[in-house]
């Protein structure tokens, strides 16, 4: 998709030379009408973002008319239509996490029936007597084989359960390879895609093809690429205009930090808002293409070489394509480490799997500029005393859905 060129010359008139937006400047931007405010006006929903600090999102009625259409385009990207039953595995609308609602409301826009409105009623008796009818399952991509196990525990092989049942949508996360494949097995799905959300833009981008780069699905967004390594003054919250890339003006790959504007939001409207998303845009036939890579907090700076969370993961299933992983981030030495944890026998080396997929790599580390060790592990525990040993910023081995694979030891200054 493309944005009308009307629309396209506005918006970038609009944000020319604006400040970045940071997260806390959209916390401050709704804390002068808190929630019970919004509540007096029917119209309004209030969604609230993920995260140790979530910010209130409200939608307009109009608002959310909106975003429903970008669902509702991003699944028929998808191959979702009228023929299609849903089975919603997205959060409960009292959580006022968006995914539900989003998930009931862009299948209602594409036609599609939904069965339920979340993951807290799909095993109810009503929505269970219906699961023969499932052609499609939402939810995020590693709730799905924790899911999957729970109805094999109670009800037998999810073949028998969901007979009908051809795709899988998911959104909230990186969506590898090996895990799509695990997923498709242990379902019986035929296809499975993704695509980018996120509770301030709602929907943003998603896959034509199982895999695939992704393609705008919200044409009341703007976006633009920071590049990772430019100066931002703090005090004014300015870049260099150089330093940002509209997508819809690139003839080559352009890796940066997502800025997204939506100034005609009704309650919300924003510009140049950090999202805290690293993309990936290339140009393509019929506009730009993204390819998420992860959050900016897990971007490795290995001596200038910046190493992305999407490449480890696709240079891991090359190596092995049914290998779990971690990877821990040191300082030793003056210089960053990179240490790949691969379950099983470390049989080959992971370094020109990683080249494959960064051109940095290729060209320093056998420079001895770049440092990556190799570690092998059979077993959960033999992986969790092997990163006792470091003082992480975060929890590798936690149950949470949308954990990262990814930690940095205290050690680690990121330069």
């Amino acid at each position: 998709m493309t944005l009308e060129d009307d629309t396209l010359d506005r918006y970038t008139r609009l944000v020319n030379n604006e400040p970045i937006m940071t997260q806390t400047d959209i916390q401050e931007k709704t804390s002068d009408a808190p929630e019970h405010e919004y509540d007096e006006d029917e119209d309004v929903d209030v969604f609230y973002s993920s995260g140790d600090q979530p910010k209130m999102i409200p939608y307009s009625g109009r608002d959310q008319q909106q975003i429903a259409e970008a669902m509702g385009k991003t699944f028929r990207l998808a191959g979702l239509d009228e023929d299609d039953v849903v089975l919603n595995l997205g959060a409960p609308p009292e959580t006022n996490h968006q995914s539900g609602w989003g998930i009931t409301r862009g299948s209602e826009a594409v036609g599609a029936v939904v069965i339920n409105d979340s993951i807290a009623d799909f095993m109810d008796d009503d929505v269970r007597d219906r699961w023969d009818e499932v052609t499609t399952v939402m939810s995020l991509p590693r709730m799905l084989p924790a899911l999957g196990e729970r109805v094999e525990a109670s009800y037998g092989d999810l073949d028998d359960v969901f007979p009908n049942v051809e795709r899988a949508i998911t959104a909230g996360d990186a969506f590898p390879q090996r895990l799509r494949e695990q997923v498709k097995e242990q379902w019986g799905f035929d296809e499975a895609y993704n695509f980018y959300a996120a509770a301030e833009m709602s929907a943003v981008a998603g896959e034509d093809a199982e895999g695939s780069d992704m393609v705008q699905t919200n044409d009341e967004l703007y976006i633009e690429l920071l590049d990772p390594e430019a100066d931002v003054d703090p005090a004014v919250n300015r870049a260099p205009e150089d330093a940002i890339t509209a997508i819809y003006d690139i003839d080559e790959p352009v890796t940066g930090v997502g800025l997204f504007s939506a100034p005609d939001r009704e309650l919300l409207p924003f510009i140049r808002y950090r999202a805290g998303d690293v993309l990936t845009a290339k140009p393509g036939a019929d506009g730009p293409r993204l390819t998420f890579e992860g959050r900016e907090d897990r971007v490795i700076n290995l001596s200038g070489a910046m190493v992305y969370p999407r490449e480890i993961e696709d240079a891991v299933y090359s190596y092995d394509e049914t290998a779990d992983w971690r990877a821990v981030v040191t300082e030793e030495d003056a210089y960053p480490v990179l240490h790949m944890y691969v379950e099983g026998a470390a049989e080959d080396d992971i370094v020109p799997y990683l080249a494959e997929e960064n051109s940095s790599i290729d060209a320093w580390y056998d420079a001895g500029g770049i440092k990556i060790q190799l570690h092998d592990y059979t077993a959960q525990d033999e992986l969790a005393q092997y990163l006792d040993e470091y003082e992480l910023d975060a929890d590798l081995l936690g149950e949470d859905m949308k954990s990262t694979r990814i930690g940095f030891d205290t050690s680690y200054t990121g330069t």
